[in-house]
């Protein structure tokens, strides 16, 4: 049986590991999950782009520690952007903003949904 002491121990060292870490709400805890994405990514650039070594190790642990503590206010937002590009966001706002009311006015015909919906549509046309 775990003791109450043991409990606000554990407990105490959970807080002040999270203190030390800058996740106290959760507003900071959000962008400590982004931070740790950040640093994935940049863990899966720096490996995919080079060989394996302990001069990568430290080229990881530089940029690592560079763009989530020293120039964060710079590669948040820049992240941020990149990540919703790379997701596909853009292309959902693009659907909403651009290709909808096009389509919903008649000015012009959306690219087919499959290649089959095409190759019927021109044999449609060729008969």
């Amino acid at each position: 049986m775990i003791s109450n002491v043991t409990v606000l121990a554990v407990l105490g060292i959970l807080d002040r590991f999270l203190t030390l870490a800058g996740v106290k709400s959760d507003w900071d805890l959000m962008w400590f999950g982004f931070k740790i994405i950040v640093l994935l990514f940049v863990i899966s650039f720096v490996r995919s782009r080079f060989e394996g070594g302990p001069i990568i190790t430290a080229l990881v642990l530089i940029l690592g520690y560079l763009m989530l503590f020293q120039y964060w206010h710079l590669f948040g937002p820049l992240m941020i952007v990149y990540f919703a590009i790379a997701f596909g966001f853009t292309m959902v706002l693009y659907d909403l903003s651009i290709a909808g009311p096009m389509a919903s006015a008649g000015g012009g015909d959306l690219p087919p949904d499959t290649a089959k919906s095409a190759a019927s549509r021109r044999r449609a046309l060729l008969r």
